[in-house]
Parts: C-alpha cells; sequence; structure tokens
C-alpha cells in the first residue's frame, strides 16, 4: 500500500532474481 506499482514489481522481480540465483549457486555448489 502506497507503493507505485513499479517499484513494488521492481522488489518483486529482485526477490524472484535473488531467490534464483541463490537456487542456482547451492545447486552449483552440491554438485
Amino acid at each position: 500500500p502506497g507503493v507505485p506499482p513499479e517499484e513494488a514489481g521492481a522488489a518483486v522481480a529482485a526477490r524472484i532474481f535473488y531467490w534464483y540465483m541463490d537456487n542456482c549457486v547451492d545447486r552449483w555448489t552440491y554438485q
């Protein structure tokens, strides 16, 4: 609430991006 849609979308995109990168790093590390 009170957050412009573009800023909210950027926050969600960044969160998904970092989550995806963390999964990739874990996958590469455990191989």
